[in-house]
């Protein structure tokens, strides 16, 4: 299993506020910022698999899809910094997703969140 860097919150949400205090990404930082994209790859898939819509469903499949894209930017970003090859873990071994995903439901409060943290997550890349 891939593990976090010493000081590192477990949480996916909170390690990216974390990084966000950081005045310069490090080499571990985007490795943990790639982690925290494939958990957010997978946390779309599953809310995806709720769905009985099929727009929907496309959608949060799409959204999952440029998660696993900005996982792999960030590991040629990681190549071009002069790091070790990362390879991105499988979700078994991802410790943002030790505690599951199960029980997601989509909610008309929930996709407003995620609309926003899409909106915000633009802004800050």
């Amino acid at each position: 299993m891939a593990s976090l860097p010493d000081g590192y919150p477990s949480a996916p949400m909170e390690a990216f506020g974390f990084l966000k205090t950081r005045p310069q990404l490090s080499v571990p930082d985007l490795q943990v910022l790639a982690m925290i994209e494939g958990w957010g790859e997978a946390f779309y898939r599953t809310l995806a698999q709720g769905v009985g819509d099929a727009e929907a469903k496309a959608l949060l499949m799409r959204n999952a899809q440029e998660e696993r894209g900005h996982a792999h930017r960030l590991l040629q970003a990681i190549a071009l910094k002069g790091g070790a090859p990362f390879t991105l873990p499988e979700a078994a071994d991802n410790p943002f997703l030790q505690g599951g995903l199960g029980g997601l439901a989509l909610t008309g409060d929930l996709m407003a969140l995620l609309e926003q943290g899409e909106v915000d997550g633009d802004l800050t890349y």
